[in-house]
C-alpha cells in the first residue's frame, strides 16, 4: 500500500524535528541533589533533550554517577562548589557553542511533568520569533491554575527581575550581555543578568500559565502564615546571608550608577524581605 503525505504536512514533521534537537537544550545545576532530581532529569533524557549539568556538589553523589550515564547528559563538575554564577555562564556557553538557540534552566527542586515540557517546546515552535529579538529570558511559571490544554498559546508579561528556575534564556541575546556575572556566587545571579539586559535595552518576560510548574513542595523550608500572609521561611547558614548581603549591595550600587533607578529600589525591597523572613525563621523555626 501506498502512503501519500502531502508536503505541507510533511514540512511540518521536518520543521519540528529539526527545532527540536536545535531550538531547546535542559540546564541544571546541582548541590548535593535528591534522588527525585534525577527522576526529572531522566524524563527529559528519555524525550531526547539535550541536557547540560553543572554538579558544584563537593563529593561525588549518586544523582551525579546516574546523570553521568544518560546518553543525553552533558556532565561538567570542578569538584567543589564554585558557585551558581559559573555554573550558569558555563552551561549557557556551552549549549550556545553545540548550536543550540535557547537553554531552559531549572533548580534540582523544581518539579515539572512532560505537560510542563510539552508548553514550552509548543511555545518554542511558534511564538518565540516574535519575542526572540527583544528579550533575553523568558520565565515560565504557574499561577495555580492548570492549563487543560498544552497546546494553548502563552501570554506574555514584561517584568523587570525574574528568577533563574524556569527561565528560557535566548543565547544569542545572552551571550550580547556577557552571559552570566561569574563574580556573583549564589543570591542576585538572576537580578544582575535583568540589569544588564535593561542596560542593553533588552528585555525580560514571564508566563504565569505554565501547567505542571511546583518551585515550593521540595524546598527545604517551612510554610508559615505571617500577619495573615503564607510565607515559605527557611533558615540560611551565615555565609548564605552574608552573600545576600554583599551581592544586593553590590547590585544597588552598580544599579545607582548607571541610572537604573527602579532597579535599585527593588532589589532594596528584595533585600529587606529576605532579612525580614530570616529574622522570621530564627525565631519560628527551632532546629
Amino acid at each position: 500500500m501506498l502512503l501519500f503525505i502531502s508536503m505541507k504536512y510533511l514540512r511540518s514533521i521536518i520543521f519540528f524535528v529539526v527545532d527540536k534537537k536545535t531550538s531547546l537544550a535542559f540546564g541544571f545545576v546541582l548541590y548535593n541533589p535528591e534522588q527525585s532530581s534525577y527522576a526529572r532529569i531522566r524524563l527529559l533524557n528519555d524525550l531526547g533533550y539535550r541536557i547540560y549539568i553543572y554538579d558544584n556538589s563537593p563529593d561525588t553523589c549518586d544523582v551525579g554517577l546516574g546523570c553521568r550515564n544518560l546518553p543525553h547528559v552533558d556532565y561538567i563538575t570542578a569538584g567543589k562548589n564554585l558557585g551558581l554564577g559559573v555554573a550558569l555562564s558555563t552551561v549557557c556557553a556551552q549549549a550556545y557553542y553545540d548550536s543550540f538557540e535557547n537553554v531552559l534552566f531549572f533548580d534540582q527542586d523544581t518539579i515539572f511533568n512532560k505537560k510542563t515540557v510539552s508548553f514550552i517546546q509548543n511555545f518554542i515552535n511558534k511564538d518565540l520569533r516574535k519575542f526572540r529579538d527583544k528579550y533575553v529570558a523568558i520565565t515560565f511559571e504557574s499561577s495555580g491554575v492548570d492549563r487543560i490544554s498544552e497546546s494553548e498559546p502563552c501570554e506574555i508579561l514584561d517584568t523587570d527581575l525574574t528568577i533563574n528556575s524556569g527561565s528560557l534564556f535566548v543565547l544569542n541575546n545572552l551571550k550580547s550581555i556577557g552571559w552570566h556575572n561569574e563574580k556573583y556566587f549564589v543570591e542576585n545571579v538572576d537580578y544582575e543578568m535583568c540589569v544588564k539586559a535593561d542596560a542593553k535595552g533588552l528585555k525580560i518576560g514571564r508566563c504565569i500559565t505554565t501547567p505542571g510548574f511546583d518551585h515550593v513542595s521540595e524546598q527545604p523550608g517551612k510554610l508559615s502564615k505571617v500577619f495573615g500572609m503564607e510565607l515559605m521561611l527557611r533558615k540560611y547558614p551565615f555565609s548564605r546571608v552574608v552573600d545576600t548581603i554583599k551581592s544586593s549591595m553590590k547590585l544597588i550600587f552598580s544599579s545607582i550608577t548607571s541610572g537604573q533607578l527602579r532597579f535599585s529600589i527593588k532589589i532594596i525591597r528584595s533585600l529587606l524581605i529576605s532579612i525580614y523572613g530570616q529574622i522570621l525563621a530564627l525565631i519560628i523555626i527551632k532546629k
